[in-house]
């Protein structure tokens, strides 16, 4: 059977990336750069207000949300959790992309950290809106574009893992503005993070009522820095040595690979191990050695195809994974694409600066 995959890999832009309209940011970056790929952040906040402002409707639970500053809400979470909001969200997106039918999403990006909370509450809320964006994928990757194919090819969709850091509900600390944060033992918090992808994985099968294998991928992405729970190379193993005890969450659950976090985690491609065949998709930045806002590519990081110490030896682990999907030899799915992420820049011409770096930096690797 041959491989939907391309042969060389793709370059992606997330949408969050720049603070501009959507339909503003493809067609711009279609006419100056030639790019047709995007990782779109899910309710991006230029978005919400864009879908607002057209009149459609969004509630959070019962309540529906007004194109207003006031009532614009901080976290999306309970806008995502409510699976009512889905049909909207989706006619929405697949309006953006009816005007360039060219265009594709490689892979929803979401912010839900709450998926590891200690607080049922909020835990149940962060379950409930990523099932809820994995069916959006899925509904995405399906025919409805008469120029064109569907709006998504394969539903990846990337996820945070969360901190270690929670408030305390003692009784002294309820009400108060100011409450203790106590640092939760990061073994408990990978049980809550499986537990939690267990609960969503079953949820959407229930949804879709699919008694065969569905086609989609959960990237869990490592953050470097003490207080998160995917911190480190001991954490990923650790989780994935859980993960692997489940066999349909090994068949959904894999790696969104951030080069540039694996870099200030000083983890080497030659340490990654079983982590290689994990990878579904990857992200692309630069950073000066440290967790801080994401920098253009080649800033601190050498982009030159014979650089081993730069993206090449990292971005080969990718094209090796590539041929390996191709050849239909893994599970989870691949995306099969880098992603610029330069998360919360707000700066269309570090976008500008840093796609043809990375074009470089990819041609180099086969």
């Amino acid at each position: 059977m041959k491989s939907s995959l391309p042969e060389e890999l793709r370059l992606s832009v997330m949408s969050s990336s720049s603070n501009r309209d959507l339909p503003d940011l493809m067609d711009e970056l279609a006419r100056v750069c030639g790019i047709e790929l995007f990782d779109l952040m899910v309710l991006r906040e230029p978005d919400l207000w864009s879908l607002l402002e057209s009149g459609l409707k969004l509630y959070r639970g019962n309540d529906e949300i007004k194109p207003d500053v006031a009532q614009i809400p901080r976290s999306i979470t309970p806008l995502m959790s409510t699976a009512g909001n889905l049909p909207v969200i989706e006619n929405w997106v697949r309006g953006v992309f009816r005007r360039r039918p060219t265009a594709e999403i490689a892979a929803l990006a979401t912010y839900y950290p709450n998926i590891v909370s200690i607080r049922e509450t909020r835990r149940k809320r962060s379950i409930d809106a990523l099932a809820n964006t994995i069916i959006l994928a899925l509904d995405l990757c399906e025919e409805n574009r008469p120029d064109g194919g569907p709006p998504m090819r394969r539903a990846i969709v990337e996820i945070v893992a969360g901190s270690r850091l929670e408030q305390c509900t003692c009784k002294q600390c309820r009400g108060r503005p100011n409450r203790e944060v106590i640092v939760i033992k990061r073994t408990k918090k990978l049980q809550l993070l499986v537990e939690s992808l267990q609960a969503v994985v079953d949820a959407v099968y229930k949804r879709r009522g699919a008694a065969d294998p569905l086609a989609f991928a959960i990237g869990v992405e490592l953050e470097p820095g003490s207080t998160y729970v995917l911190d480190d190379k001991p954490a990923l193993d650790e989780f994935f040595q859980m993960i692997d005890k489940v066999p349909l969450l090994a068949r959904h659950v894999g790696l969104n690979f951030d080069i540039g976090h694996f870099r200030i985690a000083k983890i080497m491609p030659d340490k990654l191990g079983d982590l290689r065949s994990r990878i579904v998709h990857c992200h692309v930045s630069d950073h000066p050695g440290m967790h801080t806002r994401d920098q253009p590519v080649g800033s601190w990081t050498a982009v030159e195809v014979r650089a081993d110490d730069g993206y090449r030896p990292y971005l080969q682990v990718l094209a090796d994974r590539l041929k390996e999907a191709r050849d239909g030899k893994s599970s989870p799915l691949f995306s099969g694409v880098a992603a610029l992420e330069l998360e919360g820049c707000a700066r269309i011409g570090w976008v500008y600066d840093s796609i043809p770096r990375l074009r470089h930096a990819l041609a180099g690797v086969r």
